[in-house]
């Protein structure tokens, strides 16, 4: 069910990251959507952040990023800091700039090493692929 810009079928991705991946976000992001192919962009449409508190709080007030190439498209705000579970949702604010970026991955990240918590996260986007 293509539309006249090449756009395709609406998806899901979800990942769920233990603590020791969010933990090393900074220096190992995680792939939540595989890079689509030569001419092709992920459009995000939405993008849902749930933390599953644990017990112990991450020592950082940290954020969970989605970025597409090199730029931020979802920012979850003080997820990390957070001491019970919440489910965050948002839509890509306004426009991210991701000048000649085709055929690339998105991946969660972070904006700081969010230390000693224990509590994992899932992170859900929601997609169309768009043919350029």
């Amino acid at each position: 069910m293509a539309d006249a810009i090449g756009g395709g079928t609406v998806k899901v991705a979800k990942v769920t990251l233990t603590a020791a991946q969010v933990q090393l976000l900074v220096s190992a992001p995680i792939t939540l959507v595989p890079a689509p192919g030569a001419g092709m962009i992920v459009s995000i449409l939405s993008a849902t952040c749930y933390i599953d508190y644990n017990s112990v709080a991450y020592t950082t007030g940290a954020d969970i990023l989605i970025e597409y190439g090199t730029a931020t498209v979802v920012t979850f705000d003080g997820v990390l800091a957070l001491t019970a579970d919440t489910v965050m949702v948002a839509s890509q604010g306004g426009s991210a700039v991701v000048a000649a970026v085709s055929n690339a991955a998105v991946v969660i990240t972070a904006d700081d090493v969010p230390g000693a918590g224990n509590s994992p996260v899932t992170v859900s986007v929601v997609y169309t692929l768009i043919s350029l």
